[in-house]
């Protein structure tokens, strides 16, 4: 893998009611933490997190200042539709300059790098630097980018990983739902380096799909084909994050969590051996893998 691109940061999660969101996903058997609020973006976030990486329930807490920064502002037209929706893929350098760079020469469109803050709750406040599709970075079939201020292990100090009751470890996959397969291939793999897996057909979700690797995680690419599930969710919402898996120690006590929970369990096409989790109000497509899932399946 190129070392413009190191890892899988974080999936955002857009929910109009951070608190109840938040309470939602606890109630999945996942630790959400506050995270803090966005200075001059009129949001705040809530983390579940792993490891570094992490899924973000992202709010708006002030629609003007929201509106009036430009960034936010699709995410409150999301955010009328539904109230739950996966809205944006982040990837984490080590040489963000080099890779807008790098972005620039292959004609791809990206502002920054911008330089952002949170405010945690006990006053710390974390900074990064971040480059993102010059159109908007929600529901993109592109990812942003970010380098953050201070290395991993410090921030892993300050925002320990969550202590999950469902025995999450890790994000195992994303899949993106995009328009154009050669084009998107393209640009994971020659631009940003990443190795790729295979390509197959998915008959199941209607979709042709690329698979790349991203350290420990696997990155899907889903092109519709034909009717299906990928092609629906394309016609509702565009192109953007499809589908979250996430890695868990013990399947079977997983699943038996969930449906003490009240959630569904069912097999998840495309990903042998996966669990896919229903449950009223969820807004992401959600599926479970073990933990020695193999990510060359």
């Amino acid at each position: 893998m190129s070392a413009l691109v190191r890892r899988l940061d974080h999936l955002v999660l857009a929910v109009r009611d951070l608190e109840e969101a938040a309470a939602r996903w606890q109630g999945l058997g996942l630790d959400v933490r506050p995270g803090g609020n966005h200075p001059g973006l009129g949001t705040h976030n809530a983390l579940v997190r792993f490891g570094a990486d992490y899924v973000e329930l992202l709010a708006v807490r002030d629609e003007a200042e929201a509106r009036a920064g430009g960034l936010m502002a699709p995410v409150l037209s999301l955010l009328q539709r539904r109230r739950e929706v996966m809205a944006g893929l982040c990837l984490a350098s080590d040489d963000i300059d080099a890779l807008a760079r790098a972005l620039a020469a292959a004609g791809l469109s990206y502002r920054g790098p911008v330089a952002m803050s949170r405010r945690r709750p006990d006053g710390r406040v974390l900074g990064w630097r971040l480059l993102v599709p010059e159109s908007t970075p929600w529901r993109c079939p592109l990812p942003f980018f970010i380098q953050w201020d201070d290395p991993d292990d410090a921030r892993l100090q300050w925002e320990r990983p969550g202590e999950h009751r469902l025995g999450a470890r890790s994000i195992a996959a994303v899949a993106m739902l995009v328009e154009d397969m050669p084009r998107a291939s393209a640009v994971y793999g020659e631009v940003l380096g990443l190795d790729q897996l295979g390509e197959d057909a998915l008959p199941e979700l209607g979709a042709h799909r690329a698979r790349f690797a991203l350290g420990d995680c696997v990155l899907e690419l889903l092109c519709p084909d034909r009717p299906g599930e990928a092609g629906d969710e394309m016609a509702s919402l565009g192109p953007g994050p499809f589908r979250l898996c996430l890695r868990v120690a013990d399947l079977d006590d997983a699943r038996r969590f969930l449906v003490s929970a009240g959630a569904r369990t069912s097999p998840e096409p495309g990903l042998p051996g996966a669990v896919r989790v229903a449950h009223r109000g969820l807004g992401a497509r959600l599926a479970l893998v073990a933990d020695l899932w193999p990510r060359n399946l």
